[in-house]
């Protein structure tokens, strides 16, 4: 058939009208028919073909071959030759083929290296070849750069004089893909001179298929008349050839100003405005500018086919990303089937990355309709098999097993080990071992060497209790495979396993003893060791085990054996040290009660045992409270003097789940006394004067609390939320506390984060008004964090440690930052009927940023020296617990050095004003006591009672307090006490 094909072929060359039996001019286009293209030997091979066809040549660009045949002076002449050669050829195709044929003839080769003067198309490189004398003739590089002549064709005929050229054709569209071209229109020439030969000479792979020739024109005599001085084009071709496009449609403005009856050569400037249009494209699509492509793609809807396909398929998605489905399928459509092979193959591997599954599928059914060679039905198979792969690693694993049975051909004809393996690991995580075994070991036996593949193995085997086979193939693992050991140390507790049931302790043991040094064994082989021990006449060790195990995971098996091996050691005491979960809760809660008690906290020990403690003192019960508390603190009168007082103070408290909720609100009333004419108070004038407004000496107002405690596990948290007092001159602002303690056996720690207000005077409680300007500033707040620790790991001594960091803010008044630490050791006395009775030792430093003290503007009126030590004896204690009354107290005695630092009267605007620095040392007495006591099941009343005395003041707090139970109790705790730290 073949040979058939040929003979056609010879024969319709001969009875053609052809290049034969004309001249061939070196300025007139001509049609090749493009056989193929590659490079190395397999072009080699179709050489052999064609070798004695009519101009048959192997044109070398770049490495790459591409082979054509023939010049004919029409389309529709080659095409009757092409019709003859797509069986043998089906990706052959016309082309324009102006290749300055006198040259090739001149110095013909059947393969010949393409001189760099006529480069192979590409998306910057298409400009005609131009190589421009100053004369304006062109220069052929190519004449003596030619191969050696293997087989003349004819005698070259000498091209007619440039004066008497037919029209040069147009140049044809570029393109991007070797081998094909680009349609372009006619375009006519201008008024002046025709350009070189070579500067109207099409690039070979610039050439586009089915070009019509161009009309020729009968030769014009010469016009000797003198008309005006037309501008030097060559500079315009040049920077053509260099495709500066831009720069000719520049440069042509610029001479159809200075020249105005010039006009710039048609094709020049066709070359130049589709050159222009060429690099818009090109960047569009490497900027993904859709908007732009698509613009472009209206104005030249032809370059968006088969001959470009890059740029087809970057329109396409495009049009997908627009929404604009119809216009992007009929792009495809235009690709599949129209287009060669290689071009619908590459649209369907392109289309792949960004159409959605069921549209790529129905672009594919089209291409499966179609003929393919056997390397691209190999393609398309692979096509299929990678969307169908990609489609089952984008599946959830469960849904993807779905598209096993379509996938499972492809990966054994792929000897897709990954994917063997994959399928293999999703169907194991769905129990279903008997397939994803032999889908590990279908990937085993392609790839033996793959470890994950014996590994699955071995998994299938160990659930499916196939042990021995198990080991074996985790001993044939490599010794660097990470999971060897695990599987190693698995195979052999299962065999522990048969053993255990079988009653062979000793082989258990045995077993057990290998499995761990392959690695750590996992629970429940350590519960089979240790009932195999308990078994064994070994009872202490099988009690360290279970113990250890019920501490790592309380349940029904540790705590059983637990028991069993305990009592069998007579170690049951030990027991006390375990977690206090059933079924050994029972047995230690007793004692997690009255650890819980011991360390006040009540509601833990009420939850732990409610029958012992509910009655005897938990504080987790309803209750409702009204109290009273006086301060005063003394200073100077109107200013730093304060005598504070809450009244109407009402709070309920109501147990909620485990913790215990309070809310309430009370009436505050301040008074600093009466303020002097003068007084160094807001904003005074430089010359004494009268106040301006009446000043503010007492305030009174509501504040509101809400607080909730909660003891969960070993730790204890309290949360608080107030709000500064009403009828301030300043708006009152939200305070709040958390505190949290963790109790261990060593002691405890713990930490807070509070936002409080300053209650050091009526500036820093609620803010004053200036009797001078009417300014309102003050109501202090102090927003930090502490962190403490105490510990009474060495009973009876103990010892601790406070660490507290604040930032101070006011209304109007200057930030400020405080530090403070104290450090403090002790000795429990244990005197008789108290809880505690500690006589210890402290030391503490406490510095801030600013001396605020002042009641001048900006200044906040609390006490902030710049170092203040002090250090000294203390004495703390607490009555028993659970008793008719309780007494806490603490007493301290402490010698002390501060330092006041110099401060500007006005921190906020300084005006060269200043207070002196002041230095003081002495001693400071500290007192505090409170009592509750119960007067009835349901009643209780206490008092609270604390002295200050210190060089700078003296401080007194005072209260009493009532509280209602809605359920009675007998006695008393220490939960129940009021301190003054309310009011301080």
């Amino acid at each position: 058939m073949r040979k058939l094909i040929f003979l056609t072929v010879a024969l319709s060359w001969a009875g053609s009208q052809n290049c034969h039996g004309e001249e061939i001019l070196a300025n007139k286009d001509y049609y090749s028919i493009q056989l193929a293209s590659g490079s190395g030997k397999a072009m080699e091979r179709v050489w052999t073909k064609v070798s004695a066809m009519p101009h048959a040549r192997l044109e070398v660009r770049g490495g790459r071959q591409v082979l054509r045949i023939g010049f004919w002076p029409d389309a529709g002449t080659a095409r009757s030759q092409l019709a003859a050669l797509v069986s043998e050829f089906p990706g052959a195709y016309v082309r324009v083929a102006q290749y300055r044929p006198e040259t090739i003839i001149r110095g013909w080769s059947p393969v010949a290296e393409i001189p760099s003067g006529e480069p192979t198309p590409s998306p910057r490189s298409f400009a005609p070849d131009l190589t421009v004398s100053p004369t304006g003739a062109s220069q052929d590089p190519s004449a003596t750069r030619m191969a050696p002549a293997l087989q003349v064709a004819r005698t070259q005929s000498e091209p007619e004089p440039l004066g008497k050229a037919p029209e040069p054709v147009p140049l044809p569209s570029p393109v991007l893909t070797p081998g094909r071209a680009a349609r372009s229109g006619p375009a006519s020439a201008g008024p002046t001179a025709v350009p070189p030969a070579a500067a109207t000479a099409v690039p070979p792979a610039a050439a586009t298929a089915e070009v019509p020739p161009a009309p020729q024109t009968p030769p014009q005599p010469p016009d000797t008349r003198p008309g005006p001085a037309l501008p030097d084009e060559t500079p315009l071709w040049a920077a053509l050839k260099a495709q500066r496009f831009a720069e000719v449609l520049d440069r042509i403005r610029r001479l159809q100003a200075s020249h105005p009856h010039w006009q710039p050569p048609a094709k020049l400037l066709n070359l130049a405005r589709e050159g222009l249009d060429r690099e818009k494209i090109e960047r569009a699509i490497s900027d993904r500018d859709d908007a732009a492509l698509l613009e472009l793609a209206n104005q030249h809807p032809d370059w968006f086919g088969c001959e470009q396909p890059p740029w087809a398929w970057a329109l396409a998605r495009a049009h997908f990303n627009a929404g604009r489905k119809e216009a992007m399928q009929s792009i495809l459509d235009r690709l599949i089937p129209g287009c060669g092979e290689e071009e619908r193959l590459a649209t369907l591997e392109q289309a792949a990355g960004w159409l959605p599954p069921g549209q790529w599928d129905e672009l594919l059914a089209k291409e499966l309709g179609t003929s393919h060679s056997p390397a691209g039905e190999g393609r398309l198979a692979k096509l299929r098999y990678d969307q169908l792969r990609n489609r089952f690693l984008a599946s959830p694993p469960k849904e993807s097993l779905g598209l096993l049975d379509a996938l499972a051909p492809g990966i054994i004809k792929n000897r897709d080990a990954d994917m063997a393996l994959l399928a293999g690991w999703r169907l194991f995580n769905e129990d279903d071992t008997a397939h994803a075994a032999k889908w590990f070991g279908q990937a085993l036996d392609w790839d033996p060497q793959r470890a994950e593949a014996r590994h699955g193995l071995a998994l299938c085997a160990l659930r499916e209790q196939r042990f021995d086979d198990a080991l074996k193939l985790a001993q044939a693992l490599p010794e660097q495979f990470a999971e060897r050991k695990a599987l190693m140390r698995d195979a052999l507790v299962g065999q522990a396993g048969i053993a255990y049931q079988s009653g062979n302790y000793a082989g258990t043991l045995s077993l057990l003893d290998a499995a761990a040094d392959a690695g750590e064994l996992p629970r429940h082989a350590r519960l089979m060791a240790a009932w195999a021990r308990l078994n064994s006449n070994a009872p202490a060790i099988a009690a360290d085990e279970f113990a250890a195990l019920y501490r790592q995971q309380p349940d029904d098996e540790s705590a059983t054996g637990a028991i069993q091996s305990h009592v069998r050691s007579g170690r049951l005491a030990d027991l006390e040290t375990l977690a206090a979960t059933e079924p050994l809760a029972t047995r230690l809660r007793e004692y997690k009660a009255q650890r819980a008690f011991s360390e006040k906290r009540f509601l833990a020990a009420k939850a732990q045992d409610a029958g012992r403690y509910l009655l005897d003192g938990s504080p987790l019960t309803p209750s409702l409270t009204g109290r009273g508390l006086s301060r005063d603190k003394s200073g100077s009168e109107g200013l730093s003097r304060l005598k504070a007082r809450i009244t109407d103070s009402l709070s309920v408290a109501l147990p909620a789940g485990s913790g215990e909720l309070r809310i309430g609100a009370e009436r505050v009333k301040l008074d600093s006394g009466n303020l002097a004419a003068n007084e160094l108070i807001g904003r005074p004038p430089l010359v004494a004067a009268a106040y301006a407004f009446a000043p503010i000496t007492g305030t009174e107002g509501w504040q509101p609390f809400l607080s909730w405690r909660s003891e969960p596990g070993q730790s204890t948290w309290q949360v608080e939320i107030g709000r500064s007092p009403e009828g301030g001159t300043v708006t009152p602002d939200w305070t709040g506390r958390l505190a949290w303690t963790s109790h261990e056996s060593w002691g405890n720690y713990g930490g807070a984060v509070f936002r409080e207000p300053v209650r050091e005077s009526i500036l820093s409680f609620a803010g004053l008004r200036d009797p001078y300007t009417g300014v309102a500033w003050g109501r202090v707040t102090r927003l930090g964090g502490e962190a403490r620790f105490l510990s009474v790991q060495h009973a009876p001594w103990s010892y601790g440690a406070s660490l507290r960091a604040e930032q101070l803010t006011g209304e109007g008044v200057a930030d400020n930052t405080h530090l403070a630490f104290q450090a403090q050791g002790g000795y429990d006395l244990k005197l008789p009927g108290f809880d505690y009775s500690v006589l210890g030792v402290f030391a503490g430093a406490e510095r801030y940023d600013r001396n605020l003290s002042r009641f001048t503007l900006g200044h906040g009126g609390y006490f902030s020296p710049g170092r203040y030590l002090h250090a000294g004896p203390s004495f703390d204690f607490l009555t028993e617990e659970k008793r008719g009354f309780i007494l806490r107290g603490r007493m301290s005695l402490a010698r002390m050095l501060k330092t006041e630092s110099a401060a500007p009267f006005f921190p906020l605007a300084p005006d060269g004003r200043s207070y002196a620095e002041v230095k003081d040392r002495g001693r400071e007495v500290n007192g505090e006591l409170s009592a509750v006591f119960r007067v009835h099941d349901h009643l209780q009343a206490g008092f609270t009672l604390a002295r200050g005395l210190s060089p700078q003041y003296a401080d007194t707090v005072a209260g009493v307090f009532v509280r209602f139970l809605w359920d009675g109790r007998r006695s008393v705790l220490s939960g129940d006490l009021m301190g003054p730290g309310e009011l301080r």
